[in-house]
This record gives structure tokens, C-alpha cells and sequence, in this order.
């Protein structure tokens, strides 16, 4: 579970073609159509990340047949992630509103390891809310998904990070400015009403949920393991969603 070395493609000394990375965003598309009942063309980017990520970012929209928000990353399954993207220019502009980024970049081939039969990073990570966000502007849970994602994607970048560990569950700690813990969540493979896995044709990708913790059950987690909360969870049906109106399960 959790592996986030990438999987380029059968010549790792060539970068992939446009039609294929248009190919597999197309594939990932039309597979949040089928899970959510919608997928927004836009994406949420980070500029800093346009050339370490640069098809990639976050999604954020209310999901028909979830009834539900839904915050999902998408580009870590990417097709070109092994791919190290030089910017060459650089232009902001604005369109209805909204600040539209173009870059150029000239892309430089870097073979790396890779796990076969597994899609780019080979996972994306979604949340689940039964919250509303009004604004414009991504909910916590975007903020936190765009963090998480660019703190993977340097570490990988920079030989700093190793595969995720291989547990069933993972637990995160979000700290205020003062570095005092603020929010508690976990990761793990979703289940129940969304699958844990599916394919594009560059391979398998895990779909993992970031759940947000009640403080109890985050202790728990601690002293007992986080694969010991998700066993709890799943004995009491509890959804994968991030809902601050659910009790605790403990």
C-alpha cells in the first residue's frame, strides 16, 4: 500500500508524448465521472509546483451521486511523473475572474525505479465532506491535500522520501502557527462506497481517504495503531467521510 515510486513507461530514457498524458488525464476523468457523478475541467494548481507537477493539482466540487463535497487530487497517477520539467516562460493572465497560468517548459528525461503495474506515484488521495463550502477558494481540506501533495512530490524529487510505509492505515497531525496540534487525520484505503483501487492503461492506483479524527480517537490510533481505528471504523460502519458532526466511534 502506499508506494509512490513512479512508473514512467516502457522507455524511461524518452518523456512521454502529449497523447499519452492526455490519454491516462482522460482515463482519470471519465473513472471520477463513474465514483463521483462529476469532474470539473479545472484544477486547483500550486504555482511553485508548475514545474515538478505540471498536469496535476487538486479537484473540488459537490459529487451527485456522493451527495457529498468531495476534494480529490489529481496528477499523482500521472503518466510523466518521473519527468523533471524545466520552466522555459511563464505567463499570468485573467479570464471571468479568475487567474489563468501558461508555461512552457522544456522536459528532461530522469529514469527512476519504478513498481511495476503501478499508475505514476500510484495513488490519489481523496476527501470526503458532508460540508458545504461557499467560497471560492479551496476548503481546508484542499489546502491540506495541496500541502500533503507538494511536500510528496519535493521529497520524491529530491531523493529525500522513500515508498509511504506499507501499513494499512497512516495518521497526520496538522499543528497551528504556534505548532501546537490543531487537526488529526488518517490515511488509508477507501472502502464501502468508494472502491480502494482501479486501473488506467499506465497502471493500478490506490484511492486513498484523508479522514479527519475525533482527538479520542486519534489517541486511540496512538497507543493502539492506526490499523486497530480502521478496524473499529469498519466493524461500525463507519463512512470514510470527514464529518465534524459525527460522533466518535469510541
Amino acid at each position: 500500500m502506499f508506494e509512490n515510486l513512479p512508473n514512467f513507461n516502457d522507455n524511461p530514457d524518452l518523456p512521454p508524448s502529449q497523447e499519452q498524458i492526455s490519454k491516462v488525464s482522460d482515463e482519470r476523468r471519465g473513472k471520477y465521472l463513474e465514483l463521483f457523478g462529476a469532474c470539473p475541467e479545472q484544477v486547483a494548481i500550486k504555482k511553485q509546483l508548475l514545474g515538478i507537477w505540471p498536469n496535476g493539482g487538486v479537484m473540488e466540487f459537490e459529487a451527485p451521486k456522493l451527495d457529498m463535497r468531495v476534494t480529490v487530487t489529481f496528477g499523482l497517477s500521472n503518466l510523466d511523473m518521473p519527468a523533471r520539467d524545466e520552466p522555459l516562460e511563464f505567463d499570468e493572465s485573467i479570464q471571468d475572474g479568475k487567474s489563468i497560468y501558461k508555461i512552457t517548459t522544456r522536459t528532461i528525461s530522469e529514469p527512476m525505479p519504478s513498481i511495476p503495474g503501478r499508475a505514476g506515484y500510484g495513488y490519489e488521495i481523496v476527501c470526503l465532506s458532508r460540508d458545504v463550502n461557499p467560497e471560492p477558494t479551496l476548503s481546508d481540506e484542499g489546502v491540506l491535500l495541496m500541502e500533503f501533495a507538494s511536500a510528496q512530490l519535493l521529497a520524491i524529487r529530491s531523493n529525500q522520501l522513500d515508498t509511504l510505509d506499507r501499513s494499512e492505515a497512516r495518521l497526520f497531525t496538522i499543528t497551528d502557527g504556534n505548532n501546537r496540534p490543531e487537526a488529526f487525520y488518517m490515511m488509508a484505503k477507501c472502502w464501502d462506497i468508494l472502491p480502494s483501487e482501479f486501473n488506467l492503461s499506465n497502471g493500478a492506483v490506490s484511492l486513498l481517504a484523508m479522514i479527519k479524527l475525533h482527538p479520542r480517537e486519534y489517541k486511540f490510533a496512538v497507543e493502539n495503531g492506526p490499523k486497530a481505528l480502521l478496524s473499529e471504523f469498519k466493524k461500525q460502519s463507519i463512512l470514510p467521510i470527514g464529518d465534524d458532526q459525527r460522533r466518535s466511534a469510541l
